[in-house]
């Protein structure tokens, strides 16, 4: 079934449905997953504040309902960090994108961007000024200090975010540095627990996990969300099957900047767009000049 797109120029015929039908999906997570989900229970007893990192893209999709589980059985605010906002929407949507999603989630929230460093200096005073007036803190051993905790799903951005924090706050850790966890394009580069200054007054400690993935799930398409904005391995998801989820997505929403990949050239006919991936894949390695030895148009770097 599809329905028709008119996107100026012709009229395009978009899949009403993307179809997950035969799509292999597999379940990623790694062993210290499984330990530092263990040790989240415990450590959340004595937490003040949670602060989950989401990826802005896909705001619900990157959550995770398990830490959303374990948040509930105790006292911590939730506040959620939605990273990379400035790869979702650009700044004059950014208000009416925040108030949808706080509308949903109905939590306190943070929108940020490591690139253009927006509202990272805003992420510790709002949490700790969340916690301050609350009658009893669930860190009762503690009643001068804070504390907060730091996680969410692998590659969500939490290591820059914690990164970000230090060089906005400017507390060093013992090394004198302000940049202490590892960053990097791979999920789960994070493997283990630790501890730092973040606030002088009150004194407050952010501790650091390292990203936490649901062990499983029947949606599909869940997965390829996750896989596009790489919070699994690339491996997990055929990347046909992404590239033909991602065009369907753009098609469905009129975004197609895909495009401009394809038409290049000011003068000469214009490619309109299609919902056929492999039709687009060809088109961008022609007008990219993607050749493989012989002549043949290679679509893998399309």
């Amino acid at each position: 079934a599809s329905f028709g797109f008119n996107n100026g120029c012709t009229e395009m015929r978009v899949r009403k449905a993307f179809s997950t039908l035969g799509i292999a999906k597999k379940t990623w997570y790694p062993g210290h997953m499984v330990l530092t989900q263990r040790i989240m229970r415990e450590t959340l007893k004595g937490i003040d504040g949670v602060l989950e990192v989401r990826d802005a893209r896909a705001p619900l999709t990157s959550g995770n309902p398990e830490l959303e589980r374990i948040i509930l059985e105790g006292k911590a605010e939730h506040v959620l960090i939605f990273h990379k906002v400035d790869l979702c929407c650009s700044k004059e949507e950014l208000p009416r994108y925040q108030k949808k999603i706080e509308s949903i989630t109905k939590k306190p929230c943070v929108f940020t961007s490591s690139k253009t460093k927006l509202n990272v200096n805003k992420i510790i005073p709002k949490s700790v000024s969340l916690i301050k007036n609350k009658p009893v803190l669930a860190n009762s051993s503690f009643s001068n200090t804070f504390l907060f905790y730091i996680c969410g799903v692998p590659n969500v951005g939490k290591s820059t975010i914690i990164n970000s924090i230090r060089s906005a706050t400017g507390v060093k850790s013992s090394r004198g540095s302000t940049n202490a966890a590892k960053t990097g394009p791979k999920p789960g580069l994070t493997r283990v627990v630790s501890s730092f200054k973040v606030h002088d007054d009150p004194p407050s400690y952010l501790l650091d996990s390292p990203g936490v993935m649901m062990p499983s799930t029947s949606d599909t398409e869940h997965w390829i969300k996750l896989s596009l904005i790489g919070c699994i391995k690339e491996s997990e998801i055929d990347e046909e099957v992404m590239a033909d989820y991602l065009l369907w997505k753009m098609n469905t929403t009129g975004n197609l900047k895909y495009l401009d990949l394809i038409n290049k050239k000011p003068k000469g006919e214009q490619f309109a767009g299609s919902d056929d991936i492999e039709e687009v894949l060809l088109k961008i390695a022609k007008s990219n000049g993607f050749l493989l030895p012989g002549g043949k148009l290679n679509v893998e770097p399309a």
